[in-house]
């Protein structure tokens, strides 16, 4: 191919070849060479990173001053595979759930369920008995203001021991919640004994669990993660809660019952995961087993291990 040398030249990289000049006075280019219109002066060749890596494509509209063309097939294409991945999504979502719904109504409750469901109640209904009749647990101060409460993974909790769990909003398995240390909570929590287990908190542990886990309640009952001081201001600033790090201090301090409660009611239940399954890996065995009850200063390590 044979073109009039107008402006400056720019060789392709790597290429060696030299220019030939015909008869007529037209210089014949080799293969791969660029030209490039200008004085001829190399100053004169736009810094606009086209040769800076010779392996990467630049992208540029046909004409100056125009925005890069897609094809609309390009376009239609695209919107109809997001269609259909949407589409497949729901089907698949609504194929578990009638499978879920099938199943759990085909659940059949032999005899021998039956009959060890009624020795449960009633041995619970004998243990509630005990805890009634028992002494009032004293608080030791020394031990802190909070508890922190972590519901286990034991199931069919009897009517009275499901209405605190609920109200404590412990109903789901490893959830959290700070409640304080008085001798009110100490017989709620022995009456809920074999489905949770409870302990003193350090304060690392609190700040851990709030920075990490925690979610707070917006206003219209949305589960936010707490991290957003403008959010936690917007709340809960009429009681000089202004940030995450004055919950930390109004939980774990505990400066009045008042505020404890108004700042607890922000904060949804902290949710540790399943991890009691046996695929559960890269965790100590400590937290799997079975805890219920007062297991003290235990329970900083046995929270540390899902952090």
């Amino acid at each position: 191919m044979v073109k009039k040398a107008t402006g400056s030249v720019k060789r392709a990289p790597g290429s060696s070849k030299k220019l030939k000049v015909t008869k007529q006075g037209e210089t014949q280019l080799p293969k791969g060479t660029v030209v490039i219109e200008g004085t001829g002066d190399r100053g004169d060749i736009p810094d606009d990173g086209a040769f800076a890596d010779p392996t990467k494509a630049v992208l540029r509209p046909r004409n100056e001053g125009e925005s890069i063309k897609i094809k609309e097939t390009v376009l239609a294409r695209r919107d109809r595979n997001l269609k259909a991945k949407a589409a497949n999504a729901a089907k698949i979502q609504e194929e578990r759930k009638k499978k879920v719904q099938k199943r759990l109504a085909d659940k059949l409750v032999t005899p021998a369920r039956l009959l060890k469901d009624s020795e449960v109640r009633r041995k619970d209904h004998l243990r509630l008995k005990r805890v009634h009749r028992a002494k009032k647990q004293k608080v030791n101060e020394a031990n802190g203001k909070i508890l922190l409460v972590v519901r286990n993974k034991r199931k069919n909790p009897t009517p009275a021991v499901l209405k605190i769990l609920k109200r404590l909003q412990l109903e789901n398995h490893n959830t959290v919640t700070f409640v304080p240390y008085d001798e009110a909570t100490c017989l709620e929590l022995k009456v809920i004994e074999p489905f949770v287990y409870w302990g003193y908190p350090s304060m690392k542990i609190v700040n851990e669990l709030l920075h990490k886990k925690a979610t707070f309640r917006t206003s219209a009952n949305e589960k936010v993660t707490l991290s957003n001081n403008a959010l936690v201001e917007e709340h809960l600033g009429d009681i000089g809660v202004l940030c995450v790090e004055d919950i930390v201090q109004t939980i774990y301090r505990r400066p009045s019952d008042a505020d404890f409660q108004t700042v607890m009611a922000r904060l949804w239940p902290i949710d540790l995961g399943d991890y009691t399954k046996k695929i559960a890996e890269g965790f100590e065995p400590e937290f799997k087993k079975l805890h219920f009850g007062n297991v003290s200063r235990k329970v900083n390590k046995i929270i540390e291990e899902v952090l």
